[in-house]
């Protein structure tokens, strides 16, 4: 594709072709400008043994301009529409996710009730938009997807949902039958509703049906009509009564059973008149389950985040060291890897040579110092409108004394001088007396009994 069509239109730098299909191949390509400007977008154009057709051609780009009207935030913009020596082509928004087809695929399980009624939701509303929008005169476009499918809506990785090729089906439908060609056009008969299969003309209740088929596959997790090439059968199948997705996942809910059942009623009369009908259906499902658009984003991020760096020999010992620090490892060093340290560059033997920081001397031991009793003091009282241990409230430490390198012995021995005796009090003179003069009447009357 490099070496045969390097741009759309002068200004659509192609990058790589992303899908082709019966009727078109898509590229993802640069909007460039002045400046520098450059933006990626997505570019469609049909393919060549179709180009070659004028009425192809032309009724692709009628279409193409109709569906530049559409602004509507769950539907892909057409930014341009153009045709040249590459062919009709026209320019839609690039969206950053993946399709629900992929999501299916990587979570191999039913998507949540919630999550699956808000995605639809925001699908039936963009569905009756474009039912319901007009020209500039007044005129109702009654525009139809005609292709509503798991493949056409697209979940960004913020967790928006846009609806793709809206209508674009329309104008080389009609073609087909005049086509030539057999199979230009085919159309997922797995999503198609049964009148189409039949031979009526599609109408918005087709589109209807075709998304209660993707609204049942998002909660039973695994197709509802499997592909065939027998039409026969196919018809058959999409006669009979589909069984509801609360028969193979049991917590989809009961409300959410009539709502797809009623989508895909067999006859169109006894489905939703409108989509804007469906739309306020799962709107209250979602309200009941309160499920917001950031349920559908951490999906997403599930799903398709990417994963975690490892380390490699490319990273440096820093990077690495912090990265460990990061996850809470206690000794980073010992995991580093003993080729990543040997990785590491040798310094300079020509640079200066730094001497490595002597260790501190050892402080001698603080003095030791008996506590002197003292009076308790009232508790301070905090200033007006600083909180304690705030940077407001600072305290002055003591200056404490510069360490010496050596202390000289203490002499304790003080002189003493004897002090002056004094006279024992009177109080103790009369004790004594009084303990004599006891002890000597206990003498007399000893001596008396004994001589008795």
């Amino acid at each position: 594709m490099a070496g045969r069509v390097a741009t759309f239109g002068g200004r659509y730098r192609v990058r790589e072709r992303i899908g082709h299909g019966g009727m078109a191949e898509v590229y993802l390509a640069s909007a460039t400008g002045a400046a520098g400007f450059e933006r990626a977008v997505v570019l469609k154009r049909l393919l060549p043994n179709l180009a070659e057709d004028p009425r192809m051609a032309a009724s692709f780009l009628e279409e193409a301009r109709l569906l530049a009207m559409l602004n509507h935030p769950h539907i892909a913009q057409v930014y341009d529409v153009g045709e040249g020596p590459e062919g009709a082509y026209l320019v839609m928004e690039y969206i950053a996710g993946r399709d629900l087809r992929e999501v299916m695929a990587t979570a191999r399980a039913p998507i949540d009730p919630g999550v699956a009624a808000l995605v639809v939701r925001d699908v039936a509303e963009a569905l009756d938009y474009g039912f319901q929008l007009t020209d500039e005169g007044g005129v109702p476009l009654k525009l139809i997807h005609r292709d509503v499918s798991l493949s056409n809506i697209m979940i960004s990785m913020t967790g928006a949902v846009k609806l793709v090729d809206f209508g674009l089906a329309r104008a080389l439908t009609a073609l087909d039958r005049e086509h030539t060609s057999e199979g230009v056009v085919k159309g997922k008969w797995s999503y198609l509703a049964p009148e189409v299969l039949h031979g009526t003309p599609p109408d918005h209740r087709s589109d209807i049906f075709s998304t209660g088929v993707v609204l049942w596959e998002l909660c039973a997790g695994r197709k509802l009509y499997k592909p065939s090439n027998d039409p026969v059968a196919v018809a058959a199948e999409r006669d009979a009564t589909p069984p509801p997705p609360s028969s193979v996942v049991k917590s989809v809910p009961r409300e959410l059973d009539k709502i797809v059942l009623k989508a895909l009623a067999r006859d169109p009369a006894r489905r939703f008149a409108v989509a804007e009908e469906l739309a306020a259906a799962l709107d209250e499902i979602v309200h009941q389950r309160k499920v917001r658009p950031g349920h559908v984003t951490e999906m997403m991020e599930q799903l398709f985040a990417p994963k975690r760096m490892r380390p490699t020999q490319e990273m440096s010992l820093g990077d690495l060291t912090a990265a460990l620090a990061q996850e809470g490892s206690t000794d980073s060093m010992s995991a580093i890897p003993t080729e990543l340290r040997a990785a590491e560059p040798s310094p300079n033997p020509d640079a200066p040579r730094r001497e490595p920081p002597r260790p501190a001397p050892p402080r001698p031991a603080p003095l030791v110092i008996a506590p002197v009793p003292v009076a308790p003091t009232p508790p301070r009282r905090p200033l007006p409108g600083i909180v304690e241990g705030s940077p407001e409230m600072t305290r002055v430490a003591p200056p404490s004394m510069p360490p010496r390198a050596r202390f000289e012995p203490i002499n304790t021995e003080v002189p003493t001088r004897a002090a002056p005796r004094r006279p024992p009090p009177k109080s103790s003179r009369l004790a004594v007396v009084s303990l004599v003069a006891v002890l000597v009447l206990v003498a007399v009357f000893a001596l008396a009994y004994v001589l008795q």
